[in-house]
Order: structure tokens, then sequence, then C-alpha cells
């Protein structure tokens, strides 16, 4: 058995140290990177510097253990820079002299700054004494069964960790049922009007290139559709203008049913904890259409942290935690973010063209508005073609044109895990990957 003790949570890139729990027959470990051995073990110590990179791009982490004869009879897998839970745990199972498993340690780790209150253990149902995190013991056994091991970490009343293993018994191999989830819509020249009928020529037949092999979907859907938007602070007091200027009701200021707002904000909550730093930025839960009109969501829902001097908004990080956001329910999506008035903080070209990248790497559509138009035009950024909002008849434009993209667009789901930036379209199709 192959367990990762490092575990990469949030946005990662640059060098990390891996260490890994290795039992069992397990004579050769090969840390893959993407496809690319980055290491080879032969025994302990199990650690090994890894560099990501400088781009904040989506990875595969594998860590692959072979027997004597070169087979391969262990596999544990990290999906970097993708969602995960706040919060996560491992377990490293240890064997006796016999190679029964005797005793096991839990390795944790969290973005929330804070030590594990309480952990709890039960086998095959029943509770464990569990009062540390190293060598708990576990009961005798019949290791002619197949048992079942569970380990959850409170953080908090409200944050809980949990991890499972099996082992014991004899058993076949299993088939992952693992579907990974693309989003797709018509290509430029192919798109219909507004009301999005051209997504409905999107099917089961429709093949994708998956990682370079051409594959059909197991199932296509519509469902709910992500609307996430992040908002510059200098863009707040031009929207709380827009918003109290009279703008009519209309369809195309309003979410639809099946359209979800998420607000995302831009000055992150510092956490300090036993495992250094971390920046949490804040998100709403989901906003529907009854829950007010969009344009007085956008202008008037805020954090406290927004209003503190001391805490500058980081909009960078912030629109790259949005990505995450808008993918983290393998829904349709697309991230709006609002831009007030150009300043060095929200303008730098190569930072506004990295997070760019990573959304595209998500699979997110970014569309980029302004309330300040104007300004923009005579400064060089890398936001790329910027959205005029500045007018209620042009905000509502905007709306209309962002709603349009989440209703061509078209969930295909595909069997196996796969990175996001592995899916492409084939040449000459009518319909091609969102980004």
């Amino acid at each position: 058995m192959i367990t990762f003790v490092s575990l990469l949570l949030g946005l990662v890139l640059g060098p990390h140290e891996i260490e890994i729990a290795v039992s069992g027959p397990i004579e050769r470990v090969e840390l893959v990177l993407d496809g690319e051995i980055r290491a080879t073990w032969l025994g302990p110590p199990w650690k090994a510097t890894v560099d990501l990179g400088a781009e904040l791009v989506p990875h595969r982490l594998e860590a692959v253990g072979y027997d004597g004869e070169g087979t391969e009879i262990a596999r544990a897998v990290q999906l970097l820079n993708l969602p995960r839970p706040q919060s996560e745990v491992s377990l490293a199972l240890e064997l006796d002299p016999a190679g029964q498993t005797s005793t096991f340690d839990v390795h944790w780790s969290t973005v929330l700054g804070v030590a594990p209150r309480e952990v709890e253990a039960f086998f095959d149902g029943r509770p464990l004494e569990a009062d540390r995190f190293a060598a708990i013991a576990l009961p005798p056994y019949d290791p002619r069964q197949l048992h079942f091991l569970q380990v959850e970490v409170a953080f908090s009343e409200t944050q809980v960790a949990t991890a499972e293993a099996t082992f014991g018994g004899i058993y076949a191999d299993t088939v992952s049922s693992e579907l990974t989830a693309v989003v797709l819509r018509p290509r430029d020249s192919d798109r219909g009007g507004r009301s999005g009928r051209r997504a409905s020529t999107i099917g089961v037949d429709s093949t994708l290139l998956v990682a370079g092999e051409e594959r059909s979907p197991e199932v296509v859907e519509r469902g709910s559709g992500e609307f996430v938007v992040l908002r510059d602070l200098g863009a707040r007091s031009d929207l709380e203008l827009l918003a109290g200027g009279g703008l009519r009701r209309s369809v195309f200021t309003e979410l639809g049913d099946a359209e979800i707002l998420r607000l995302v904000g831009s000055v992150p909550e510092l956490r300090r904890g036993p495992q250094g730093e971390s920046w949490l930025f804040p998100t709403s839960g989901e906003l529907e259409a009854g829950d007010g009109r969009l344009t007085r969501l956008l202008a008037f829902v805020g954090w406290p942290e927004e209003g503190t001097p001391r805490r500058p908004q980081q909009l960078f990080p912030a629109l790259a935690i949005a990505g995450v956001t808008a993918v983290s329910l393998d829904r349709r999506r697309i991230v709006v973010l609002v831009l007030g008035r150009p300043t060095e903080a929200v303008s730098d070209i190569s930072s506004a063209e990295r997070v760019r990248g990573y959304l595209a790497a998500l699979g997110v559509p970014l569309q980029v508005w302004t309330t300040a138009p104007n300004e923009w035009a005579a400064t060089e950024h890398g936001w790329g073609e910027l959205v005029d909002v500045s007018r209620p008849s042009r905000l509502q434009r905007a709306v209309r044109a962002a709603r349009q993209e989440l209703e061509q667009q078209t969930v295909a789901w595909f069997s196996g895990a796969f990175l996001p930036q592995e899916f492409a379209a084939p040449e000459g199709a009518p319909y091609e990957v969102a980004r």
C-alpha cells in the first residue's frame, strides 16, 4: 500500500517536498508528475522534492509501487490545483512481521490554520481507541476476511475530514467507476441565437480526444449553470450607482431558473496554523434567481474584510479561486470579473495573463466587465477583451451575453479520471471544449 503523507491542498506551484508511506512487498516506487517520472525510491526515506513549475495549472501526482518482478502492485494519486476539501486525511497502514496490518498512522492537512480537535477511528464499524495520530493499534482480526477501517478527524464543529481503507480477504481487482465531466459548447461559427438551441446538437455520439484517444461520453446533460462573479473593490461604488439608477426589471438583469449565482470576495483572511499560513477567500452560498436582482446582488453583497484597510484585495489569486469554485460541482459555468478603474493592483499584465491561462486550463470561460471603459482603453493590460458595463443598458447586454454563454453549454461525462487540459475536440467538430 502507498499513501501520500504530503497532501497538497489549495493552489500550489514551485518546489514542494513530497513524502509517502509504504507498506507491503513493494521493492520500488516511482513518483510521477503528469506522466513524467520525477523520483525513484528503492527504500526509505520516502521523500523527494518535486517542482510544480511557475505556471498555475492542474497536475496529476502519482506514486506507483512495483514488486521485485517489476509488476505494479500499488498506486496513490493526488490531483493538484483542482477542487479539493479544505481539510484532508490519509491513512498509512503498518504491517507486522507476519505481513498483516497491525497498526496505522493518520496524516492530515488543512488550509484552515487550525490543529485537529479530535480523531475517531472505526474498525468494521466498531470504535477504536484513538487518542493520537500515530501507531493506532488494531484489534485481533481474521486476515481471510475483508475489513473496513474508517477515520474521522474533526478540525471544528462543522469541518470533519474522513479517510477509509480496506484490507484482508481475497478479492479481485476492481474497475474504477469514476467519471470526469467536461463542458462543451458550439464553435463560434456554429453558435445559434440567444436561446442556446444549438447546445442540443451535442450528444453521446460527440467524440472528444481524451489524453490523445478518441472517446465518446457516457452521459450528456444540461443541468444547472454556475454564474460565478468576482468584483474588484474599485467597481463597487459604480455598481451601487447602476443598481440605484432605475434599472428596469428585465429578464436580462436576473438569473434564469437553472442558473445559480456565487460571489467570490477579493479580500482574503489570513489563517496561521501548525502547517504554516493560508489565505482563505470568502465565497457566498448558492444565490438563486429568487434571491434578488442580479445587479443589486453585485452592488450590495459584500464581506466585512472588504472594509479593512490593512487587508488589501488580492484580485489575481481570488480569480483563480473563482475558477475552482466554478468547476467544483461539474456544472455548466462561467466566471465574470467586474473591474473598476485601472490601478497597479489590478492591471499587471503578467499576472492577468497567467490567471486567464489557469481558468482556460480548468475549462472555465471568463468574461471581464468594467465600469470604467475609457480609463482601461488608455491602459496597457492583459485582460483581453473588456466588456463595457458603465451604463444600465450596457450592463443588461453584458448579462445577456454571459447567460447566452451558459445556455449554449452542455456537460459530457467520460469514464475515468482525467485532467481538464487532457480534453480536446477533434479537428472539424462543430463543438469545442469551453475555455
